[in-house]
């Protein structure tokens, strides 16, 4: 007699058949790359193989753990620590009268290049000890890559050629690098900047426009600076695309002051704007100008590779972390042997084929008339009672006895003694077939 028959003889006419729960695609995705990896884990497998992963995660935690509770990584400069160094002004050494010069120039596809001069006096005092002069330049604004271009450098009157370091977002200039530094050095720098701009909006009349800002001191700056000046030069025809007029100022910490820049002379070609400041400035003062445009006025490149990540760089682990959750689900099909599809265990009314009720009661732990089994009376020799609808098997324990102990039984134990059983008990039958 068949579960089949039972269930159409039992079932009554106003049940509702509970159809099994199925996996989800996804699920089953999931779970046959988790099986494709563990087959070639295994066949690949060696102590190489298990070193090298237990490295991997090891190195996973090394920095988690540093990202945590570690120190921040290039972070900024605090209040204190800006005050603090304008007390300590010559631990380092002195920039004297500062001069920077910006001409600005604009190519035959419409972007925009800025040819830059810088000229200074690196005064150290006698207790500094350094041997380098270095400066630092931003090579990311805004979202796009300014690509400096070392054109010239000299110091004390000779060319020189300085250590280039390029980081993702900043360019040093280092020069020296020998004997001690003393005294004055006359310093003179040419690069180019390209793309100078950015797109930006009026925040009061949302109107949008081009905006050239810099700061003429740069990203890093821990110098004092004793006298300083700044000139801009621009084509007579960019004059027209002026949004505002053009404005520069100096600024340390909350103390500041800006001004609008006028042309030397309105009738010359280029127009030239030019600001002198007699004060001294502090370390990591801000030395700024700022000319806004028309939009339109200049072609602006694409955003560059950095500014994607960070931009999203910081989804990405969470996006790894859910990654990671899906595949612990999935990983069932590996850790418990679980086929894709397929309950974990069948609940069975019926005794198995080519199978005996003694096999079958010792399989389940109940080898003795009346042994307990999880919690019932495991009648292993009784008649075994069909069940009264095919959605029981489904939803619960309610079919004969050997199924209702099946059920109730503690699986974890089980799982441990099956093999065991297993051989015990086909001994056992071809024993009593031999008798």
């Amino acid at each position: 007699m068949t579960d089949a028959f039972d269930d159409e003889r039992s079932t009554p006419p106003e049940a509702t058949r509970i159809d099994p729960p199925r996996h989800t695609p996804l699920w089953a995705f999931l779970s046959r790359l988790m099986l494709r990896l563990e087959a070639w884990l295994r066949s690949h497998g060696g102590r190489r193989l298990r070193t090298g992963i237990r490295v991997f995660w090891a190195a996973v935690t090394a920095v988690g753990i540093l990202l945590l509770v570690g120190p921040v990584i290039n972070a900024p400069l605090t209040f204190d620590d800006i005050t603090s160094s304008a007390k300590d002004a010559a631990g380092t050494w002195i920039a004297k009268d500062f001069s920077a010069e910006y001409h600005v120039q604009q190519g035959a596809d419409g972007r925009l290049v800025v040819a830059v001069t810088e000229r200074f006096t690196a005064v150290f005092p006698d207790d500094v000890d350094e041997n380098t002069i270095e400066r630092v330049v931003a090579s990311q604004y805004e979202g796009h890559d300014l690509a400096p271009l070392l054109r010239e450098a000299r110091m004390d009157d000779r060319a020189v050629a300085p250590r280039v370091t390029a980081t993702p977002t900043r360019t040093t200039y280092s020069i020296g690098g020998g004997e001690r530094l003393t005294g004055s050095h006359p310093v003179e720098l040419r690069y180019d900047l390209h793309d100078l701009a950015f797109d930006d909006r009026e925040l009061s009349s949302e109107l949008p426009y081009q905006v050239v800002k810099w700061d003429v001191f740069g990203p890093e700056w821990p110098h004092a600076v004793s006298s300083s000046s700044l000139r801009v030069i621009v084509p007579r025809g960019l004059e027209s695309a002026f949004v505002r007029q053009p404005a520069a100022g100096l600024s340390w910490l909350l103390v500041g002051g800006s001004t609008t820049m006028e042309p030397e002379d309105a009738a010359s070609d280029p127009l030239i704007y030019e600001i002198t400041n007699d004060q001294n400035i502090p370390p990591h003062g801000s030395f700024w100008f700022t000319f806004r445009f028309e939009p339109g006025t200049f072609a602006m490149p694409g955003p560059s590779a950095l500014f994607f990540v960070q931009a999203f760089g910081p989804f990405v682990p969470l996006l790894l972390l859910a990654a990671g959750v899906l595949f612990a689900f999935a990983a069932r099909a590996v850790a418990w042997a679980d086929e894709r599809g397929r309950a974990w265990f069948v609940p069975e009314s019926q005794p198995r084929p080519q199978s005996s009720v003694a096999l079958d009661a010792r399989l389940w732990g109940g080898a003795g008339h009346g042994r307990p089994c999880g919690g019932t009376q495991c009648m292993a020799t009784q008649p075994v009672e069909p069940p009264p609808d095919a959605s029981s098997r489904a939803r619960g324990p309610s079919g004969g006895a050997l199924g209702r102990c099946v059920l109730r039984s503690t699986i974890v134990p089980l799982l441990f003694r099956v093999e065991g059983a297993v051989r015990a008990g086909a001994a056992d039958h071809s024993a009593r077939l031999r008798a």
